[in-house]
C-alpha cells in the first residue's frame, strides 16, 4: 500500500511529535512513522517517570553546540513558556523540583497523551510497529516498511541519538544523513559515567541513591553541577556504583576512573571533586 502526504517524521519522540504537531498547524498532511508499539517511549521514562519537561531558566548559554547560535534561535521560537502553556491547556498539574526544572505531578504519559491529543487535533496520522526497510529520493521521498511504502517531498528524521540501546537506540538517524550526504558533527556522550574502582566500590555502595551540588574540576576547567546534573551514586548491578557529569564529556576524555575518598561532606556548602581524587568543601 502506497501512502501520501506532505511531510513524514521517522520517531515519535518529543521531537518528532512536536515537529508533526506544528506542521499539522500549518495545514500539512502528515504521517509519523515509529517502530516501537507505543508513542514516547523515552518520554516515559525521563525524570524517574516523571518527566522533567522543562526548565524555567533555559537559556542559549546552558547548551553545548558546534553551531552555538542554533541554541538561540530555536529558544527565541519556542519558549519555555510556550510549552508550560501548553501543559496548562492539558491540565496537568506540574511542580518545580529544583532550580526552575519542573516536573509532572502524577506521570510522565501525561505528556504523551497530551502530545497525542494534539497530533489529532492537528490532524497528523501516527503508524505504530513501522520498520523502516528503505529510503529512497527521486522526485519525492519514498520510506518503505514491512508491506507499506510513505511518499513525501519533506522527511524529518528524528529518530534520537545513541544512548539507552535498551530502548532501542540504534545509528539509523546517522546512517541516513550519512546515505543523503549530510554532515555529521563528532559525537559525545550526553551522559558521562566515571566509574568507581572496586575498592571504592565496596567503601562507598552504600551511599547508593545520594545526590548533592558539587564542583567538576577537570584540565584547569571547573564547572558547577546543578540541579539535574547533581553528582548521583547509583548501584546498578549489585556495586557498579557510578558519577555522572552530563554535557561535559570532552573534559573528561581519557578518565574512565575515578578515585573518591572524600564522600563524607555533608550539610551546608558545596563539595569540590577533583578527577586526582582529592576534595574539599566551600560556603555557598
Amino acid at each position: 500500500m502506497s501512502r501520501k502526504f506532505d511531510a513524514v517524521v521517522l520517531g515519535t519522540g518529543a521531537a518528532g511529535l512536536m515537529c508533526a504537531i506544528e506542521a499539522g498547524k500549518r495545514g500539512r498532511r502528515v504521517a509519523v512513522m515509529e517502530r516501537a508499539e507505543k508513542i514516547g517511549k523515552k518520554i516515559l521514562i525521563s525524570g524517574g517517570g516523571r518527566c522533567n519537561f522543562t526548565n524555567l531558566y533555559c537559556t542559549p548559554e546552558n547548551f553545548i553546540s558546534a553551531n552555538p547560535h542554533f541554541a538561540k534561535s530555536a529558544l527565541a521560537r519556542y519558549t519555555p513558556m510556550d510549552f508550560i502553556s501548553l501543559v496548562e491547556k492539558h491540565r496537568i498539574s506540574y511542580h518545580e523540583k529544583t532550580l526552575g526544572q519542573l516536573f509532572c505531578d502524577r506521570a510522565a504519559n501525561d505528556i504523551t497523551e497530551m502530545l497525542e491529543e494534539e497530533c489529532l487535533a492537528a490532524g497528523v496520522k501516527i503508524f505504530l510497529n513501522q520498520r523502516v526497510k528503505e529510503i529512497s529520493r527521486t522526485t519525492e521521498f519514498v520510506v518503505r516498511a514491512e508491506g507499506e511504502e510513505f511518499r513525501a517531498p519533506a522527511l524529518v528524521v528524528a529518530t534520537g541519538g545513541l544512548s539507552i540501546p535498551k530502548m532501542g537506540a540504534t545509528s539509523f538517524g546517522y546512517d541516513v544523513a550519512r546515505q543523503f550526504g549530510l554532515k555529521i558533527q563528532k559525537t559525545r556522550p550526553a551522559l558521562v559515567p566515571l566509574t568507581f574502582g572496586a575498592k571504592e566500590k565496596r567503601e562507598y555502595c552504600d551511599l547508593a541513591g545520594v545526590s548533592m551540588e558539587v564542583i567538576a574540576q577537570a584540565d584547569g576547567h571547573a564547572f558547577r553541577v546543578h540541579s539535574e546534573a547533581l553528582l548521583l551514586l547509583r548501584s546498578e548491578r549489585f556495586y557498579e556504583s557510578k558519577i555522572h557529569f552530563p554535557q561535559y564529556a570532552e573534559l573528561f576524555e581519557g578518565f574512565s576512573r575515578i578515585a573518591f575518598p572524600v564522600i563524607a561532606f555533608f550539610g551546608p556548602g558545596v563539595l569540590v571533586v577533583s578527577l586526582d581524587g582529592s576534595a574539599r568543601r566551600t560556603q555557598d
